[in-house]
């Protein structure tokens, strides 16, 4: 993928935190231990579309910190997911 390089922090809870503590998944990554059950995770990355696709994996185990781009993106994507089951 291309585009800006843009700063991502995203917070993941539960069983996805314990994925992402396992492996390496950006170069770059930096990964700092909230709590037993919570995780930061930091990385640039080149625009957000791949990294969207990728935390949807993760459903409500993670959380856009920032940027507010992503945040708003997941949000509209997710939006567009419950269409399709009401």
């Amino acid at each position: 993928f291309s585009g800006e390089l843009v700063e991502v922090e995203i917070l993941f809870t539960g069983r996805s935190a314990r994925i992402i503590k396992l492996g390496k998944h950006h170069p770059g990554e930096v990964i700092i231990a909230v709590d037993d059950h919570q995780i930061r995770y930091k990385a640039t990355v080149r625009g957000i579309e791949e990294i969207g696709r990728w935390l949807l994996g993760f459903g409500g185990e993670a959380t856009v910190v920032k940027p507010l781009s992503l945040a708003a993106e997941l949000r509209r994507q997710a939006e567009a997911i419950l269409k399709n089951y009401k």
